[in-house]
């Protein structure tokens, strides 16, 4: 299937209102996320159409899924087993969606599209997995749902502008009686989007929530149809799998499936050598988990894939600016680096007062009042690949290296099978503040650091007096 950019399939929908078929029965699409809550509803859609509002032969229904790249391999194969043989019964059509790469300039592709759906495409041309393996690090809870919006829900926007550009469709969405917050809040996206076009690109219904039925009900009557426990489809590093109910049937599957569950340590072990805080969960390691768990052969496993793999020096350094005060924020809105509204008056251009008054000479640079130096806002991170080699030839090298630059060679625990390091500059308690690192880990992270990253270094250090 060939790949969509974004420059490609621009609408023309900002300056006036597309033409829209009057009396024509909009199109019917399963968002299907292969969970259980999406499974349910499917097979009910299935089973009977008409209370779905569909037609007989289901010749107005799309059932589509965004493939992130990441799912687990017993749910792949229960979806080939189980539901494709109804969806290639029913000869419904079947669409899986990703996205190409980082950015949406890179546009996002069609898998598969097939009223025979044979088998699930488990990756596209790039993955979440891929995203967080090059930057070398893992899923943050304290992001929310972003990796959702961007790994599923864009490409599948996306594809729904493509496919309907000039008539709105219906989208149904797997919420059970539980999530009515998630559907609040999903509606209230989708008004955006609508807003935007200046169109109603689709209605969204929640089958569940209306019928009142909750994860129980779900897997209950799942049980009844098939005679096991549908499991729950997530990634295989997602960081929600920390939760207390979750926690068991996480703690099997990486049981059951050993290569993905040696992915996901050796993803954690490299996100925690370029940052001791890079652990899956708050408080707790993942390899804490595993090893909890009993689960020896994860862990042996990860030590023989780390002793074979290649491995790189790497040197990092990151710039920890000040927190934004709240009276920054209330002045300014999202950009302090950018004039107030109430800054410049409209008809002259020139400064008001007030800003002259709260702002001083200059209205582009943040003042005093507009940081906290007593916490931490969002760093800024340069990493770089000094050598690759051996694991044994990179741990002589950062030994070698720190000893030519008086540097302090330290064994970090924060993960149990340590990391060592040799620091350069440490960062202070306030703020702004730097650090410089050299590490060892698995090689595979790219070398990265924002455009303006060694001017932000060098402004930094000149106002910390640290020599450059």
């Amino acid at each position: 299937m060939g790949a969509h950019s974004p420059e490609l399939l621009q609408l023309d929908l900002w300056d006036e209102h597309l033409p829209t078929t009057v009396g024509v029965k909009p199109t019917t699409v399963l968002s299907y996320g292969l969970g259980a809550d999406s499974t349910l509803i499917l097979i009910d859609m299935l089973r009977d159409p008409l209370s779905y509002g569909l037609e007989p032969d289901l010749s107005d229904l799309i059932v589509i899924t965004a493939t992130v790249g990441s799912e687990w391999e017993d749910t792949v194969r229960l979806v080939e087993e189980h539901i494709f043989p109804l969806l290639r019964r029913h000869r419904v059509r079947y669409i899986q969606v990703a996205r190409c790469g980082p950015y949406e300039a890179d546009g996002w592709e069609v898998l598969a599209d097939s009223r025979a759906p044979q088998k699930f495409v488990p990756r596209g041309r790039w993955t979440l997995m891929d995203e967080l393996s090059l930057n070398g690090t893992v899923v943050q809870a304290a992001g929310g749902n972003t990796c959702s919006l961007k790994y599923k829900g864009w490409p599948l926007d996306q594809w729904g502008l493509t496919e309907f550009p000039d008539r709105p469709f219906r989208k149904i969405v797997g919420y059970h009686a539980r999530e009515g917050k998630r559907a609040t809040t999903y509606d209230a996206c989708q008004q955006k989007d609508n807003a935007k076009a200046r169109r109603t690109i689709c209605t969204v219904e929640y089958p569940l929530i209306e019928r009142g039925w909750d994860r129980d009900v779900v897997e209950a009557r799942l049980f009844t149809e098939f005679g096991f426990v549908w499991p729950k489809s997530y990634c295989t590093f997602c960081v929600y799998s920390g939760s207390c109910a979750a926690k068991p049937a996480h703690m099997a599957r990486l049981r059951d499936h050993l290569s993905q569950a040696v992915e996901v340590l050796a993803l954690e072990y490299t996100s925690m050598a370029l940052n001791e805080n890079g652990s899956f969960y708050p408080k707790e390691t993942l390899y804490d988990r595993v090893a909890e768990d009993g689960n020896t052969a994860a862990l042996r496993a990860l030590e023989d894939h780390l002793s074979s793999t290649e491995w790189a020096l790497y040197r990092i350094r990151r710039v920890f600016p000040a927190a934004r005060t709240d009276s920054c924020r209330e002045r300014h809105g999202d950009s302090c680096r950018s004039p107030w509204p109430g800054c410049v008056d409209p008809e002259t251009g020139e400064r008001t007062p007030p800003c002259m008054q709260w702002h001083g000479p200059t209205c582009r640079e943040p003042q005093p009042a507009c940081r906290d130096a007593s916490r931490k806002g969002k760093a800024s991170r340069s990493v770089k690949i000094v050598f690759k080699g051996t694991r044994a030839q990179v741990a002589r090298l950062i030994r070698s290296r720190a000893q030519d630059n008086d540097e302090h060679v330290e064994e970090a625990f924060g993960h149990p099978l340590g990391h060592v390091r040799s620091q350069a500059l440490s960062r202070s308690s306030r703020f702004p503040t730097v650090e410089e690192f050299h590490a060892i880990a698995p090689s595979g992270v790219i070398e990265k650091q924002k455009e303006n990253f060694e001017k932000l270094w060098r402004e930094t250090c000149r106002q910390l007096r640290i020599p450059v």
